[in-house]
């Protein structure tokens, strides 16, 4: 399957310190599985902080948590924390839950 092959090929690039190469393979992966796996929105995110594409890196950690990621399992990571900080964690992680309840409110109970 191609979504694996790109996602071999982003973790094989960031090894290399080619990290833009390895977040462009992430971006395809993700236009070619729009249902991708939490560990590498997570993974995509990480390799996105550490060349300071935040905005990226709150896109992929908001996909991870509408895919299933817990509040609990987001604050495990320490090098997230330590690049963008609890607090920042915490607010992305209530502010994606908030949307979500709204949105099956809306659709389905409003």
């Amino acid at each position: 399957m191609q979504y694996y092959q790109k996602i071999n090929e982003a973790e094989y690039e960031f090894t290399q310190n080619n990290v833009n190469e390895a977040l462009r393979n992430y971006e395809e992966a993700f236009q070619l599985y729009p249902t991708a796996f939490t560990k590498d929105y997570i993974n995509g995110a990480i390799m996105s902080v550490t060349v300071k594409n935040n905005d990226l890196a709150k896109k992929w950690i908001s996909e991870a948590i509408r895919r299933g990621m817990d509040q609990k399992q987001l604050l495990n990571h320490k090098f997230l924390i330590k690049k963008l900080g609890r607090n920042y964690l915490t607010e992305l992680y209530n502010k994606v839950i908030n949307s979500q309840k709204l949105w099956y409110f809306d659709n389905f109970c409003g």
